[in-house]
């Protein structure tokens, strides 16, 4: 069953690589939303278990950052964001099952994905500086770490070496939160008026987001990385799926993301072992973690291993049929968001093939329409 599975230091590392996106989210809405840690890190738990079964390399599962954002804002409340989690999963199971997703794919060409990717990275950039500006001498630090690992060929040891030092610094200066064991699932069934504010607040902004980056450029990077033809579609009903069990469950609404990929693949990780790592970390963090041991990690460490991860992200944004294309989404997304910048390239390259005069060289689209 597990024939093809690594289980090593660089698959630890590599499963280890995307916490700087997953801490954040995951503290606010413990500490802000009243969401329970241990249901919230046992759904991760089992999203990673499962996604790292089924697809065989290392998948990425992260929390749905708009639907997040909106919850540490204090936008949605608990049953809110359940609810928003309900609706994005039914609609993406919708869309893979009627076929949809493979149809829009199928007419899409790769600059545009490319240049999601590009301004995704961009903003990840941005972000990770902003954050390591607050913290600069643990983030100066994380990035030096991360380079000399890498000039010395032992990526796979870098971020858990951050990690480690960062969590044993928070222990040394505040000391250690008390540990005590716990194990629960807290079912949580949203009303009907929590699920419509959960739609019209959170999924509508969920959802550009997880179409253009969990699914379409997820499925373009794992063929980048790992020469993985991994249709849209699948990636729908994984997504659908892991938000109708994991959000009543108490779990965070959640989707794969390009990010995560690229971080995984960028810190070492190359099979499935990694999610099962993960889910195995996140497991035993649910028994014996509280919230409180989260908030030690020194916040540039964070910002170091996005700013790596942002990088791994855009780093191929030269492969695309019309680069001018690429590069105006690309802005459009880090000056708007990821689903203008979208909207602008579907309008650019169909305005394209209407005035030939304005070609911009797209001749090519990377999704096949057949298959989900």
């Amino acid at each position: 069953m597990l024939q093809g599975f690594r289980f090593s230091i660089e698959e630890l590392s590599g499963s280890l690589a995307d916490m700087g996106s997953m801490v954040p989210f995951i503290l606010g809405a413990v500490l802000i939303a009243d969401f329970k840690l241990a249901p919230v890190l046992l759904m991760f738990a089992a999203a990673h278990i499962v996604t790292g079964l089924y697809y065989k390399i290392p998948m990425s599962v992260q929390p749905m950052k708009a639907i997040g954002a909106l919850v540490i804002a204090g936008g949605l409340t608990h049953g809110q964001a359940v609810g928003a989690g309900v609706v994005v999963g039914v609609f993406f199971l919708l869309m893979a099952l009627s076929g949809t997703i493979s149809h829009i794919a199928g007419s899409l060409p790769k600059s545009i994905i490319r240049g999601t990717q590009l301004g995704m990275a961009l903003i990840i950039a941005v972000k990770a500086v902003d954050i390591i500006s607050l913290n600069p001498l643990s983030g100066i630090f994380g990035i030096l770490l991360i380079l000399g690992c890498f000039i010395a060929g032992r990526e796979g040891f870098s971020s858990i070496t951050l990690l480690g030092l960062g969590f044993t610094y928070g222990i040394l200066f505040y000391g250690l939160p008390e540990i005590v064991p716990s194990f629960n699932l807290s079912i949580y069934v949203p009303n009907a008026a929590e699920i419509i504010d959960g739609a019209l607040i959170g999924a509508t902004s969920q959802i550009p987001l997880t179409f253009v980056n969990a699914i379409l450029g997820t499925s373009l990077l794992v063929s980048d990385l790992y020469s993985r033809d991994i249709k849209p579609g699948k990636l729908a009903v994984s997504t659908g799926i892991m938000n109708l069990v994991s959000a009543p469950l108490g779990g965070l609404p959640m989707c794969h993301g390009s990010s995560g990929v690229a971080a995984h693949y960028k810190f070492g990780a190359r099979t499935g072992g990694s999610n099962i790592i993960m889910g195995a970390v996140l497991i035993m963090a649910a028994l014996f973690i509280p919230a409180e041991f989260l908030v030690l990690l020194p916040g540039g460490i964070t910002g170091a291993l996005l700013l790596f991860a942002g990088y791994e992200l855009g780093n191929k944004f030269r492969d695309s049929e019309s680069l001018y294309l690429t590069l105006t989404v690309a802005a459009v997304c880090v000056f708007t968001n990821i689903g203008i910048g979208f909207i602008v390239g579907v309008g650019l390259f169909l305005l394209a093939k209407k005035i030939p005069i304005l070609n911009m060289g797209v001749t090519d689209n990377v999704f096949k329409a057949d298959g989900n």
